[in-house]
C-alpha cells in the first residue's frame, strides 16, 4: 500500500472517529478543551496499531480519566514537541487539532518512513 493511501486512510479514520464522538459521545474521551484562536492540541498515537495513548505514553481506555490532550499556544511549539518525541520514539504518530476539533495535521511515524 502506497505511503500517500495509507495517510488518506488514516486521516479517513480520524475524520469519522471524530465525527462519531461529537454526535454521540460514544469514544468517552475526556472533554476536548476549549482553545484560543492560536493555541493547538496534539493526541499520541501508537503507529503500528492505530491506538491512542494516554500523556504517559500509555494505552488510552476510554472507561477512564486518563489525560489524551498535549496543548500548546500555537502550532510551532507543538512541531518542536512532535519533533521531540519522534526521536525519543519512532513508533509514534500525532495529530494536531486546531480550534472545534479540525484536524490541521497528521505526521505518519518515523519508523515506517525509513525505507
Amino acid at each position: 500500500m502506497s505511503l500517500t493511501l495509507r495517510i488518506f486512510l488514516v486521516l479517513l479514520v480520524l475524520d469519522i472517529l471524530t465525527a462519531i464522538a461529537r454526535k454521540s459521545k460514544l469514544l468517552n474521551m475526556k472533554k476536548f478543551p476549549t482553545l484560543s484562536k492560536k493555541q493547538v492540541v496534539v493526541i499520541i498515537a501508537d503507529g503500528a496499531t492505530g491506538h491512542v495513548l494516554n500523556i504517559k505514553l500509555e494505552l488510552y481506555l476510554n472507561n477512564t480519566e486518563d489525560e489524551i490532550y498535549w496543548l500548546f499556544n500555537n502550532i510551532d511549539l507543538a512541531k518542536e514537541f512532535i519533533q521531540k518525541k519522534s526521536i525519543s520514539n519512532d513508533k509514534l504518530e500525532f495529530v494536531i487539532y486546531g480550534k472545534n476539533q479540525s484536524i490541521l495535521e497528521h505526521i505518519e511515524a518515523t519508523h515506517w518512513k525509513k525505507s
